[in-house]
């Protein structure tokens, strides 16, 4: 019985390292569950692209977007586990996805291996320049002076540009009028043009804007500053203690992934986000380089689903 056993556990790890150095031996699909040019879909082609390079074979982006990403998370949950069919993923599919749907077709933590938290993609607070705010303290003081006039923009209710506000409403005792649309794009075109009056939006998103003078940033919702718009200082810096919400981008794959394949992965895209070139475009892009273990990454997406779940909760959004 002991030899058999013995002869089981060296035939898996036989199996697990010929699968690492094996793969890949065809091309790679990776999952974006978004539309195009969003910023998962840049941070996506771009890591794709250094891991085609460097591995060998095509790493090719698939986008799948629709349901507040569920769709795209969705496919990957589904897919065989042999490392093909990977999932750039983001928050609202993840993290945000188990509150807010309801009979959601995967469980994040069990559906998943996760693999590689690649960035942080904290938001920026803008309003429309006609909003005589310069400050946080002035955006609360006008909000608490006039509750339920202020209106923002998002791109769906449970989406993160929604939880910032939220959050930021509970922890500043304000209240503002959120207005849903179907897409971020959307509700950027509606703050430029004046119909609503301020965003927590990407930074990326968020930039050119800015650079033009056609709005105007407030603060940032991480707890550090961004190197592209340095002079923005933080939520936190600025009154609001304690505050800390961003979004997230990593890759994922399938549940049961096997380990040799998780390690090459990890060590791959480590290898692209930390490259000097792709580094300094995705910090020129106002996000914030990550990293860690998988096994870090995977607490990392339990807390966030716990903290998320709880904004969600507190801000009485309904499952849909």
């Amino acid at each position: 019985m002991i030899y058999r056993s013995l002869a089981l556990v060296i035939g898996l790890l036989a199996t697990t390292l010929g699968h690492a150095q094996t793969y890949p031996a065809k091309v790679v699909k990776a999952i974006v569950p978004s539309a195009p040019s969003g910023s998962i879909d840049i941070v996506g082609r771009l890591v794709a692209q250094k891991l085609s390079e460097s591995m060998g074979h095509p790493v090719v982006v698939e986008n799948r977007a629709g349901a507040a990403g569920t769709i795209g998370v969705t496919a990957v949950a589904k897919a065989p586990p042999d490392g093909y069919t990977l999932l750039v993923a983001s928050q609202s599919g993840v993290s945000a996805a188990p509150s807010l749907i309801r009979n959601l077709p995967y469980d994040s933590v069990r559906d998943l291996t996760p693999v590689a938290l690649m960035v942080i993609q904290p938001s920026v607070l803008v309003v429309h320049p006609s909003l005589p705010v310069r400050t946080t303290r002035d955006f609360i003081a006008l909000a608490k002076a006039k509750p339920d006039t202020l209106t923002y923009g998002s791109s769906g209710v449970g989406a993160t540009q929604h939880l910032s506000a939220a959050l930021f409403g509970m922890m500043t005792g304000t209240s503002v009028r959120h207005i849903p649309y179907k897409g971020g794009a959307l509700a950027m075109t509606d703050l430029l043009g004046g119909q609503i009056y301020f965003m927590f939006s990407p930074v990326p998103t968020a930039t050119p804007f800015l650079n033009a003078n056609k709005m105007r940033a407030i603060a940032i919702t991480s707890m550090r500053r961004i190197e592209s718009i340095p002079d923005v200082p933080t939520l936190n810096e600025s009154g609001v203690r304690g505050y800390d919400f961003s979004s997230w981008i990593g890759l994922l794959g399938p549940a049961n992934l096997p380990s040799g394949i998780v390690t090459k992965l990890h060590a791959e895209t480590t290898k692209a986000i930390t490259d000097p070139v792709l580094k300094k475009k995705l910090l020129d892009l106002g996000l914030l380089i990550a990293g860690g273990t998988p096994e870090q990454f995977a607490s990392f997406i339990k807390q966030d689903i716990a903290v998320t779940s709880k904004i969600i909760k507190a801000a009485n959004v309904q499952p849909e």
